[in-house]
């Protein structure tokens, strides 16, 4: 994810609109839009420090240099059957670039087992 991707998300998972955001951090709604697409990528300290707050991530992560994990975290949703549920999981490459993968219940349960199964041979 680029900066500005992330302060798009950050500010859409806090129900913001861009000039909310610029009234708060005391700049225009032209800002916001620059700094959410990457036309101005060298955003001043004092902004990203401010943004942060405001958007109750770290510096770090708006920066790229770290993931929030809560930002992608959603609870589990129901099917209409009932049956089965879908959920994000996040996946952190070694490179620390992270994907997000939707999985079923079934998918999560065929990952885990696959996982302990390793863990169990490593011991």
């Amino acid at each position: 994810m680029t900066i500005g991707s992330r302060i798009k998300a950050a500010r859409l998972k806090k129900g913001l609109s861009q000039e909310t955001l610029a009234n708060a951090l005391g700049t225009t709604k032209q800002a916001i839009y620059k700094y959410e697409n990457d036309i101005v990528t060298n955003i001043p300290t004092d902004k990203v420090e401010t943004l942060s707050r405001l958007l109750d991530v770290t510096p770090s992560y708006l920066m790229g240099w770290e993931i929030d994990l809560q930002l992608f975290a959603e609870k589990e949703k129901p099917s209409p059957e009932g049956e089965s549920f879908e959920e994000d999981v996040v996946i952190v490459h070694r490179d620390g670039k992270a994907i997000v993968r939707r999985y079923t219940k079934e998918q999560l349960d065929a990952i885990e087992a696959i996982l302990n199964q390793i863990g169990d041979s490593e011991s």
